[in-house]
């Protein structure tokens, strides 16, 4: 199932960014517009930053310490999947539960160089959730609480918003062995 749901964000981004569509810009294009794309008969269309809102602020939120304000975004039934033991948390008390855990061992968050990208597709495979998915590519330092322990951890988020607004599936992707080895 994960291979399936990497090879499909993969062609998205691809679609994506792969416009067709004159680079240059003018000096005043500073807000990037919608663009149409069409890859391999997958039909997409990239979005304002602004669209990827929800998920800058529930990343922000959880590294200030903010529970509430980081599920605020999460559909009652979301699936989130991280590389981990158990692999996966179903609903959103269960993927409170985890992160909330995870956030009482950080004595402090700290985002870095932080990219969002937002983009619509509406002719996936119907294997994969069609509609909005945001993206981050970020870079989390860590304190650890105890042991004092500073980790780096580059993290990607792919989720997908339902039609409520809400984020009702969430992947991530970072090395948990770096976690586990600062825990120790």
């Amino acid at each position: 199932m994960k291979f399936k749901f990497l090879i499909a964000f993969t062609i998205l981004v691809l679609a994506a960014c792969n416009s067709g569509t004159d680079t240059k810009a003018a000096a005043s294009d500073t807000v990037a517009t919608p663009v149409a794309a069409v890859d391999n008969g997958v039909k997409s269309v990239v979005l304002p930053v602004a669209t990827t809102d929800p998920l800058r602020k529930s990343l922000e939120a959880f590294a200030a310490g903010d529970m509430e304000g980081f599920g605020a975004s999460m559909d009652d039934n979301i699936k989130v999947y991280y590389p981990g033991p158990g692999d996966s948390l179903m609903g959103k008390k269960a993927a409170m539960d985890f992160f909330s855990a995870r956030r009482g061992k950080y004595e402090s968050v700290q985002i870095v160089n932080p990219t969002f990208l937002a983009v619509q597709n509406n002719d996936l495979p119907t294997t994969v959730a069609q509609g909005n998915w945001l993206m981050s590519w970020h870079t989390y330092v860590y304190k650890m609480k105890g042991n004092g322990k500073t980790v780096v951890l580059p993290l990607h988020i792919v989720q997908h918003m339902n039609g409520a607004g809400k984020a009702d599936i969430m992947a991530l992707y970072y090395d948990m062995h770096r976690l586990m080895e600062a825990a120790k």
